[in-house]
């Protein structure tokens, strides 16, 4: 591990810290962090060496087969995205989000995962629905907030 790696996951810790008012961030035995607010759930890590960047990312389906109609949903919603994509991995569908570890504030923290809620919010239920797999979270966006009536989009990401 770099000394580089080591600051950016001490970094990841205090932001954490900071977004879930917890004394002590603490790993899981992936080295993911999970974050839970009123914005939902999330895992948050540190990857790389030199460079590490910062991965905040939410399931929004697991135990879902792939086909091409699913690659295709997720690659016409990735298309419409501007840092945030949506991938299938592992039999599970990710919401993800990266930036430069060093260089994110806890502001740009909270904003990565509340970007990550939104649009996994807007898809989750699409992807549920028409390709099956089991939730992971059943709600990654903000409480008691319905989204536009009139938008058929959840908006700049």
């Amino acid at each position: 591990m770099t000394q580089q790696l080591d600051v950016a996951i001490s970094h990841l810790e205090t932001m954490v810290e900071r977004v879930t008012n917890s004394d002590k961030a603490i790993p899981d035995q992936d080295g993911d962090y999970f974050i839970e607010t009123e914005h939902g759930g999330f895992f948050a890590r540190v990857d790389g060496g030199e460079t590490p960047i910062l991965r905040v990312f939410t399931i929004i389906s697991k135990d879902i087969d792939c086909s091409c109609d699913l690659l295709t949903e997720l690659n016409e919603f990735n298309r419409r995205l501007t840092f945030s994509r949506v991938i299938w991995v592992g039999d599970q569908v990710l919401m993800e989000t990266n930036a430069i570890a060093l260089e994110t504030s806890t502001n740009e923290f909270n904003t990565m995962c509340l970007e990550v809620a939104r649009a996994s919010d807007f898809l989750g239920p699409r992807i549920l629905e028409e390709f099956g797999g089991v939730a992971f979270f059943s709600q990654t966006g903000e409480p008691d907030q319905a989204p536009p009536a009139t938008s058929d989009w959840p908006g700049y990401i």
